[in-house]
């Protein structure tokens, strides 16, 4: 744990046990995955980058004890001060441990969920999420790869952890900063480079036919998330049509029902502009959720609503300081990053 993160969860467990008491808040929190060790998983997915359920269940049974756990739909349309805090599920991607192991964790609870989806991954088995490959290249490659052909004027390296060090930092980063052809082309190299090494497995995304299945659910309501999860602020005006309202399209085609909630890829500074809104607004979506770190309140642009990250390797304490601490954590958080504008 960093220094700041540390004092940053001190300072948010003060609050949340005072100023909590007096002014609650509503809190839409977001995970991506939660793994079941006694579970075999589906397709190729990092262990690292999951809550483990123990841990989601007693985050789950807490958030009952202490508050209000509503849907999406309820925590954004209600303007209404509450006499408790409310808080709100939401998952991205779209992968299979959110209905295999998330899932029965949330009817235990009768806790309700909104699912964002990437139609693409599910709809192809063999797309695997840059963000996967690289995971998957880092833990089962046991040698260098060949990253000439992925980008050229990056490819020394004097250890095979230093390479990896810098695909879980750097080539990460410049994924998430560049526009689709560039995200696709660096891509499709690199798993060439992989595929030399180890032979390439399913990834771990749900199925239309599940998401069909899920969706008649009372307590799910499945989001879009575009296609294949590009940054969104980089997309031209073609591109945000083809990821956002195809996404919604594909969704709508599947479950028989509007789709009327979008989340952003990636969700944060730099990750979506005023296009990619007013994209989102034209193509039928009722709100849009980032991952900016905020509470919800009357005032919130409801394409713009926050929502605070929860993050795998997380103790539950961490979790009530953030969860109880969310408006000084979001004022933290922006100023450490100097988050203004869009994203």
């Amino acid at each position: 744990m960093s220094f700041y993160t540390n004092i940053s969860n001190r300072m948010c467990k003060l609050y949340g046990l005072t100023a909590t008491r007096f002014f609650p808040h509503k809190v839409i929190l977001c995970y991506h995955n939660v793994h079941d060790p006694k579970k075999s998983a589906r397709g190729w997915l990092s262990k690292a980058r999951s809550v483990d359920v123990d841990m989601f269940s007693m985050q789950m049974k807490w958030l009952k004890e202490v508050g209000e756990v509503v849907s999406l739909n309820t925590i954004c349309s209600d303007s209404k001060p509450s006499k408790s805090c409310e808080f709100s599920i939401t998952f991205d991607d779209g992968y299979f441990n959110n209905i295999d192991t998330a899932i029965p964790v949330l009817q235990k609870y009768e806790i309700p969920m909104t699912w964002f989806v990437c139609t693409g991954f599910v709809d192809d088995p063999d797309s695997l999420p840059w963000w996967d490959l690289i995971d998957l290249a880092i833990e089962q490659s046991d040698s260098a790869l060949d990253l000439a052909r992925v980008l050229p004027e990056r490819t020394a390296f004097s250890s095979v952890s230093e390479q990896s060090v810098w695909m879980n930092s750097s080539l990460r980063n410049i994924l998430k900063s560049s526009n689709r052809d560039q995200r696709d082309a660096i891509v499709e190299a690199f798993k060439s480079a992989l595929s030399e090494r180890i032979a390439l497995p399913a990834n771990a995304f749900s199925r239309p036919h599940e998401l069909q299945e899920i969706s008649n659910l009372d307590l799910i309501e499945i989001g879009g998330h575009t296609v294949t999860h590009p940054n969104v602020a980089l997309c031209s005006e073609p591109e945000l049509r083809s990821e956002i309202k195809k996404g919604k399209q594909r969704l709508e085609e599947l479950l028989g029902k509007p789709v009327r909630w979008f989340a952003y890829p990636f969700g944060g500074k730099g990750s979506f502009n005023t296009a990619a809104k007013k994209s989102v607004i034209d193509f039928g979506f009722k709100g849009a959720v980032t991952l900016q770190p905020g509470i919800a309140n009357r005032l919130t642009d409801q394409f713009e609503i926050p929502r605070i990250p929860i993050s795998p390797g997380m103790s539950l304490e961490a979790f009530k300081s953030r969860v109880l601490g969310a408006p000084l954590y979001s004022l933290l958080y922006r100023m450490r990053s100097g988050a203004a504008g869009y994203g």
